[in-house]
């Protein structure tokens, strides 16, 4: 007997098709193109990140090609690693399976005072593009004047940890076990990585996806809002 079910579920959307953009050549020349279009003498692009996001990828294929005068890695102000583990260890723990959710969020990651001199190295430039960018980047500079945010879904994170391809936040364990490092994200990381999801999400400008290596999209936070819409409107069914 042949099974109706859909293993790969999908809601078609109508949009405006110069809402959405793939490939990176097309994707830095949309925002170039944003980027030049805003007249103020200061521009602060912020590229936050989702915990599983190809940091190397996105840095060469799209950060360094887009026109900014200054770059920032916001991970430069994170506590340090040693730290991160001995905060992060109660809701951690040395169990193999079970932990607890934290209630931290992306500030308990951060040094105040390493924030506060990054914050100064962006505040004395006083003309030209500056792009911020990593898991952070809004905690770090809120005053930005676009926001791009690159979004990672977790099936894929789990898929990239077995490959031994991405690490957790904060921390560069990439040949940590498979369980070690998928325990760490559902009971951290991802609470955490939500947590500013939900708060910059009516701050979007764009939404980048790169679950597909080196095969990149990109949506305005128009065409995301618009999709939502006509996707609640109607039965669906998740992946």
């Amino acid at each position: 007997m042949k099974s109706n079910f859909n293993k790969n579920p999908e809601v078609k959307i109508k949009a405006d098709s110069a809402d959405c953009i793939a490939g990176w050549d097309n994707i830095i020349t949309r925002l170039n193109l944003e980027i030049s279009g805003n007249q103020k003498v200061k521009k602060v692009i912020a590229v936050e990140y989702y915990q599983g996001v190809n940091d190397a990828e996105i840095f060469d294929s799209l950060i360094k090609n887009l026109n900014c005068n200054a770059i920032f890695n916001a991970g430069e102000a994170m506590l340090t690693e040693d730290e991160i583990r001995d905060i992060t260890f109660p809701d951690v723990t040395n169990d193999r399976i079970f932990g607890y959710m934290t209630r931290f969020t992306m500030d308990n990651f951060y040094n105040p005072g390493k924030i506060d001199a990054l914050r100064a190295k962006i505040l004395a430039i006083y003309e030209g593009n500056i792009l911020i960018y990593g898991a952070g980047s809004t905690l770090v500079f809120p005053e930005y004047d676009m926001l791009i945010y690159a979004d990672m879904a977790r099936w894929e994170i789990q898929k990239r940890m077995r490959r031994n391809v991405v690490s957790n936040l904060g921390i560069t364990n990439y040949t940590d076990s498979f369980e070690s490092k998928y325990k760490r994200a559902f009971f951290v990381d991802w609470r955490v990585c939500d947590r500013v999801k939900k708060k910059v999400m009516s701050q979007w400008d764009f939404i980048l996806d790169t679950n597909l290596a080196d095969n990149p999209v990109m949506i305005t936070a128009k065409a995301f809002s618009e999709g939502m819409k006509q996707a609640v409107n109607r039965p669906f069914s998740v992946v």
